[in-house]
């Protein structure tokens, strides 16, 4: 995030760029804070340093500059997540349950969802590298609805992620015993699914099937 910190004068000055059309970009300077791109990402930070082992629930906004006409696909959006801190083994077995739950969760929703291996959007040749390991070790795992017909790309409505001891290691977090820890995640956009419903059953919320309903105490 950039901010302005000048005065009086420099903002009337940033104000006069901006009504020329002039680019007034130089007058920003780093904040030293950041929009998050996935809503579990505040948590390693505040684990900082601690020994610690458990799961635990988030809720949040995520941030991504990918602008798009795909409603499915917002700049700002919420996530909903299930975070494990643990070995290896306890992260793979809470990301594979909450893999299948959210699989019968969406399913009872009237949503035909399938499960496949992804990877994240890496960039560049090292990026490429990164993303087929990704899928061969399939530390990524998503499901997805056919939203828009056969012949267009899938949409992601939640992803199951192993994340080994990548944040674990940047923050300096450890298991109670003091041996090193991994995290692994189970999150839902909640757009996503919330466009995915409507797609599914309509706008007329009081048409959709009672089951689904009921489900979703509406």
């Amino acid at each position: 995030v950039d901010i302005f910190r000048g005065g009086d004068s420099e903002h009337r000055e940033l104000l006069a760029e901006c009504e020329a059309g002039e680019d007034w970009t130089h007058r920003l300077e780093p904040a030293g804070l950041m929009l998050g791109s996935a809503a579990c990402h505040p948590l390693y930070a505040a684990l900082a340093g601690q020994q610690v082992s458990g799961s635990y629930l988030i809720y949040g906004h995520a941030f991504r500059h990918e602008p798009s006409d795909d409603p499915f696909r917002s700049i700002t959006f919420r996530q909903k997540e299930s975070v494990h801190v643990g070995t290896h083994e306890d992260c793979a077995e809470h990301r594979d349950h909450y893999f299948g739950r959210a699989r019968d969760l969406l399913t009872s929703l009237g949503l035909e969802v399938e499960g496949e291996v992804a990877n994240d959007p890496f960039f560049g040749r090292a990026g490429r590298l990164m993303a087929r390991g990704q899928r061969a070790a399939e530390l990524k795992r998503e499901l997805s609805v056919q939203a828009y017909g056969p012949g267009h790309p899938r949409t992601a409505l939640a992803s199951a992620n192993l994340h080994g001891p990548h944040f674990a290691q940047a923050f300096d977090i450890t298991l109670p015993d003091g041996s090193p820890a991994e995290t692994a995640c189970m999150g839902f956009g909640v757009e996503r699914v919330a466009l995915a419903l409507l797609r599914a059953h309509g706008l007329d919320v009081r048409e959709w099937p009672a089951e689904v309903r009921r489900e979703l105490a509406l």
